[in-house]
C-alpha cells in the first residue's frame, strides 16, 4: 500500500473519487498499471502515466475514458465508476505552472 499511495500516486478519496499525483523519478518515462477498485471484484482501472518532459513535479494533463479530468494543485480527481467495467485513465506529468 506505501508504494501504491507514495510511489505512483493513487489515493481514493470517500470511495467515490481517485486522486493521481505520481512521485515518480524524472528520469522514469512513466508506468502502467491495472488497478481493481477496492470493495468490488470486476471495476478496474488501467492506468498510463507518461512523463514526456522527464519532469514528474505535477499532473499537466489527464483524461479518463477519453474525456478531461479535473486537475487541482497538480493533482488528478478522478470520479469512479463502479459499473463492473474497465476503465482508461492517461496521466500526463510535467513542471508545475
Amino acid at each position: 500500500r506505501v508504494a501504491i499511495e507514495s510511489v505512483l500516486g493513487l489515493r481514493l478519496e470517500n470511495g467515490t473519487k481517485l486522486n493521481v499525483k505520481p512521485c515518480i523519478p524524472d528520469e522514469w518515462p512513466g508506468y502502467q498499471v491495472s488497478w481493481r477498485v477496492p470493495g468490488t471484484d470486476h471495476c478496474r482501472i488501467e492506468i498510463d502515466v507518461r512523463n514526456p518532459q522527464r519532469c514528474s513535479a505535477a499532473v499537466i494533463e489527464a483524461t479518463f475514458d477519453g474525456r478531461p479530468v479535473r486537475i487541482a494543485r497538480g493533482v488528478a480527481r478522478v470520479p469512479l465508476l463502479l459499473d463492473g467495467g474497465t476503465h482508461q485513465l492517461v496521466i500526463v506529468l510535467g513542471p508545475e505552472t
